[in-house]
């Protein structure tokens, strides 16, 4: 409970506007990103903010499907049914390995995100990091044919959640 109060009352942040002609170019109408400190490390994500305005609807951002609040930390983070074990046997079991990164002998962890939304089903995945040879479209493929999650809750209520995970593809010896 103690951490749960912590993170309620602590929730350093620092709105960042001045960006990047890169992020610009990902991202056009985005206004600015939200850093949440305690958050950050190489696997950290960031919640970007459109202007109602200056929102396209044909962009393909983290924020087309549901308009409501988008979350990267909720009291009851989503969970894929069965827990983690589940979801690594369901990766391992339907993840394959491209014959490009074989022939190529390309291995590594793909980083990707996705929401989970309120119904549990997975929208939106994108690479944060890839490792090419059709690694990252393959973490793609799998994730979006992953059964529906519990989703995540605030405040009692089911709400939509930005979720990192890495995807390690690996060539044994």
């Amino acid at each position: 409970m103690k951490q749960k109060n912590y993170f309620l009352k602590m929730h350093p942040s620092k709105i960042v506007s001045d960006l990047s002609d890169s992020v610009k170019k990902s991202y056009p109408g985005l206004s600015y990103l939200i850093v949440d400190y305690y958050k950050c490390s190489s696997d950290s994500t960031v919640t970007p903010i459109f202007e109602k305005n200056e929102y396209n609807s044909e962009n393909t951002d983290i924020t087309k499907k549901d308009s409501s609040p988008l979350f990267t930390i909720v009291e009851q983070m989503p969970e894929c049914i069965g827990g983690n074990i589940a979801r690594n046997r369901f990766l391992s079991e339907n993840i394959h390995y491209p014959q490009s990164a074989l022939k190529n002998g390309i291995q590594g962890t793909v980083y990707v995100h996705f929401i989970i939304e309120k119904d549990g089903s997975i929208s939106d995945i994108k690479v944060l990091k890839g490792i090419g040879g059709g690694c990252d479209e393959e973490a793609i493929r799998v994730l979006s044919i992953i059964p529906k999650w519990i989703p995540g809750r605030q405040n009692g209520k089911t709400v939509r959640v930005l979720f990192n995970t890495p995807i390690s593809f690996s060539l044994k010896s």
